[in-house]
């Protein structure tokens, strides 16, 4: 028969197994392919909001997307391309040094700006109260492609 001590010990390591299963430290991974009228969205990002934080996912010029590290759980999720859209310069010459500033910038210049082909998507995307994008991350390896139409 178990004594007072030995049942007390027994009850706190069942206690603590039970509450250390109840939720999971195993980071998720999300992945896919982000397509507009069944065409590759070539560039842009998408924004995950879960419960606590956000997170930023770059999209591929295939349209695919890869993002480890993400907490597992539902997500609400928005998809942008206007960050890579083309901005017109203005059209005067005469900037610093005399040079045209329609001219791209050079080679290497950096700046920072997202890569990509820009496709227009209908703005709703953008928006987390009009997406109505959503995904469960659960533990471990996740597959979501969004195909987005008008």
């Amino acid at each position: 028969m178990l004594s007072k001590s030995s049942f007390g010990l027994l009850f706190l390591l069942s206690l603590a197994l039970v509450l250390g299963c109840g939720t999971s430290k195993t980071p998720a991974r999300l992945s896919g392919k982000v397509t507009y009228k069944d065409a590759p969205v070539k560039g842009g990002t998408i924004n995950l909001y879960p419960k606590e934080g956000g997170y930023t996912i770059d999209i591929n010029s295939d349209g695919t997307y890869d993002k480890a590290g993400l907490p597992s759980g539902d997500v609400d999720v928005t998809i942008e391309t206007e960050s890579i859209k083309p901005r017109e310069l203005p059209k005067y010459g005469g900037g610093k040094g005399g040079k045209d500033m329609t001219s791209p910038p050079p080679p290497g210049a950096g700046g920072g700006a997202p890569k990509g082909e820009y496709v227009k998507i209908p703005e709703k995307y953008a928006k987390k109260e009009t997406s109505g994008l959503k995904v469960t991350l659960q533990p471990g390896a996740n597959t979501k492609d969004f195909p987005l139409t008008d």
